[in-house]
C-alpha cells in the first residue's frame, strides 16, 4: 500500500498538465492550462516564482542536467518553446515559434550536450542544440499525424537515439548521423494513438515501455536499437496515458487517475 507523504496547493487556476522535479530533488516545476509555470522549493514547499510567457495551455516541462546550469524548458499549445534560466532570478533565455501546437518536450542526457527534442501536433519533431553560444534547430517529419511523446536513449555509447510515438499508432526510433536524423526502426505494436514512451535507464538491455489509447502497455527490447522484440506487459480497462521509469521500476498511469507500479524481474 502506497501512502501520501504530503500535499501541496499549486495555486493553478486550471488543470495541471505536467510536474517535473529537478536533478537534485530540490525544486518542482508545474505547468497548467492556465498558461502559467510555477516553481516550488520542495523542502519548504514555498512558491519560488511564477513564469508567465505562454499564450496557451502549457503542455510539458523538462529540466536540463545541472552541468549546464539551472535551466527549464517549456512547450505549449501556443506553438512556442521557451527556455528559462535561473540567474539571480528566473529569465527567459530563448524562445522558438513552431508551425503547430507543441505537445511534448525533453532535454537529452548530459553526454549529448545541451539539446532538447520537442514534438508537435503536425507530426514534426524539433531538435534544438546549444553550441558556441547559439541555439540551432533541426526538424524531422516524424509522424503522419501528431507526435504525442518522445524519450531519449539514456546510454552513452557514442551515438544519439530518440524514440517517438504518435497519433499514427507507431513508435519510431531515430539515430543521429552526419547527414541528420534517420529513422532506424518502426514499431507497429499498438492499435491506437501512442500516448507515452519511456526509454529504460538500464544499461544491460535497450528497453522502451510504451502505452496507448488501446489500453495496453508494451515492453520493447533490442540489442542493437534497430531490431526490436515487443511483449505485452498488461491490458487495462482504460486507456493508458503515461509510463515512467525509476531504475527498474515502471510507473503506469491510466486515464482514470490510477497509478500502477511494475518491477523488472532480473531473470527477465
Amino acid at each position: 500500500m502506497v501512502s501520501i507523504l504530503n500535499t501541496l496547493d499549486s495555486g493553478h487556476g486550471e488543470d495541471i498538465q505536467d510536474i517535473q522535479v529537478d536533478y537534485y530533488g530540490l525544486m518542482m516545476a508545474t505547468c497548467s492550462s492556465d498558461r502559467l509555470i510555477k516553481i516550488f522549493n520542495l523542502k519548504t514547499q514555498e512558491l519560488i516564482t511564477d513564469l508567465n510567457g505562454h499564450f496557451g495551455p502549457v503542455s510539458q516541462l523538462s529540466w536540463a542536467h545541472p552541468k549546464f546550469g539551472c535551466i527549464l524548458a517549456s512547450c505549449s499549445f501556443d506553438k512556442r518553446i521557451i527556455i528559462w534560466k535561473e540567474e539571480h532570478g528566473w529569465i527567459k533565455m530563448n524562445e522558438f515559434l513552431l508551425s503547430s501546437a507543441a505537445t511534448c518536450i525533453e532535454f537529452a542526457p548530459y553526454h549529448c550536450g545541451l539539446r532538447l527534442a520537442c514534438g508537435s501536433t503536425d507530426g514534426k519533431i524539433s531538435i534544438l542544440s546549444f553550441e558556441n553560444g547559439v541555439w540551432d534547430m533541426k526538424k524531422i517529419q516524424g509522424h503522419l499525424l501528431g507526435c504525442n511523446t518522445l524519450s531519449w536513449d539514456p546510454t552513452s555509447n557514442g551515438s544519439r537515439y530518440l524514440a517517438t510515438g504518435g497519433c499514427d499508432s507507431c513508435i519510431k526510433i531515430w539515430e543521429e548521423s552526419s547527414s541528420g536524423w534517420e529513422e532506424v526502426a518502426k514499431l507497429d505494436v499498438h492499435q491506437d494513438w501512442i500516448l507515452s514512451v519511456a526509454w529504460s535507464p538500464s544499461t544491460t538491455v535497450n528497453m522502451i515501455a510504451s502505452c496507448s489509447n488501446d489500453k495496453t502497455v508494451i515492453i520493447n527490447t533490442s540489442t542493437d536499437k534497430k531490431n526490436w522484440t515487443s511483449k505485452l506487459l498488461h491490458s487495462f480497462p482504460d486507456a493508458v496515458c503515461g509510463v515512467t521509469w525509476d531504475q527498474n521500476i515502471l510507473a503506469v498511469t491510466t486515464v482514470n487517475k490510477k497509478v500502477y507500479l511494475w518491477k523488472e524481474n532480473p531473470s527477465g
